[in-house]
């Protein structure tokens, strides 16, 4: 009884860890890192930005480039990653869908933590 126990305790801890850490067949579509996509939302950024002010416009917004998120989730068949901006004043997060090289749309998802949900950019 001991035994069984001791190795029905095992397993559980092993699927504890698997699932923090984020492992896909345990947890789903969730990615920690992808170089690949984080390389083409970071071009797309540099190319969204303005030499002279360094501020990238999207939508309208002129924002600065705070960081990259390193979380990746798939949805609707596309690497989705938050990226985190300000104007100085507000705090943005936006999330850059992904397919292949392009990235095919932009999302305002927050404004100082409150929910938006409106596309700034469709490809």
């Amino acid at each position: 009884m001991k035994r069984l126990s001791l190795v029905l305790m095992l397993l559980l801890l092993n699927a504890g860890v698997l699932y923090a850490s984020g492992y896909d067949a345990v947890k789903g579509s969730f990615n920690m890192y992808n170089p690949a996509v984080e390389m083409t939302i970071l071009t797309k950024i540099k190319a969204q930005t303005d030499p002279e002010t360094g501020l990238a416009v999207i939508g309208g917004l002129k924002l600065k480039f705070e960081y990259l998120a390193n979380t990746l989730e798939v949805v609707e068949g596309h690497a989705v990653a938050p990226v985190h901006f300000s104007d100085g004043e507000d705090k943005y997060m936006l999330d850059y869908y992904v397919d292949g090289d392009n990235v095919v749309k932009i999302i305002l998802v927050t404004k100082n933590h409150e929910y938006i949900n409106k596309e700034l950019y469709t490809a």
